[in-house]
């Protein structure tokens, strides 16, 4: 999977003039199964590593205490009725403002989208946060709806 990665970047950089009008750029994701292949995938090009066996076992350890949890997950992660989406802020933001604040304005759930966590530019995830978290420009918002509702990010 790094060498395949490492591959298609290399041949993407090398094609710069055939590929410039591209309507949307390569974007990779590669799979991987042991952490510590994780920093190589990315080094190697990869714009998202999905951790297969890491993802797979936590789920398995979490179900054994909360059972449940693994069919609710599976519902949210496999194409069904409703799925994860990270989604731009319609209109986009020009000064910070409070994640309460943001939920109220956005009325997402008259939509059937439940927001339930924040990608600030350049830093961690964040699920769930603080109703006074701010929210700055730039940062896009993860949701569980049944269909996008939101323009993707670039």
């Amino acid at each position: 999977a790094i060498l395949t990665t490492f591959t298609v970047r290399s041949y993407m950089r090398n094609k710069v003039q055939e590929i410039k009008d591209r309507r949307y750029p390569l974007y990779i994701v590669t799979e991987i199964l042991d952490a510590e292949n994780v920093d190589h995938a990315r080094a190697a090009g990869a714009d998202e590593v999905v951790e297969t066996r890491r993802v797979g076992f936590s789920m398995i350890a979490h179900t054994v205490r909360y059972h449940g949890t693994a069919h609710a997950m599976s519902q949210v992660l496999l194409t069904g009725s409703y799925n994860a989406y990270v989604g731009k802020i319609p209109g986009g933001l020009t000064a910070p403002v409070q994640y309460g604040e943001l939920l109220v304005r956005l009325r997402l759930t008259s939509q059937r989208a439940l927001v339930i966590g924040l990608q600030p530019p350049g830093e961690a995830t964040v699920i769930n946060p603080m109703r006074d978290f701010l929210v700055q420009p730039g940062t896009y918002l993860v949701y569980l709806a049944e269909h996008p509702v939101l323009p993707a990010p670039d």
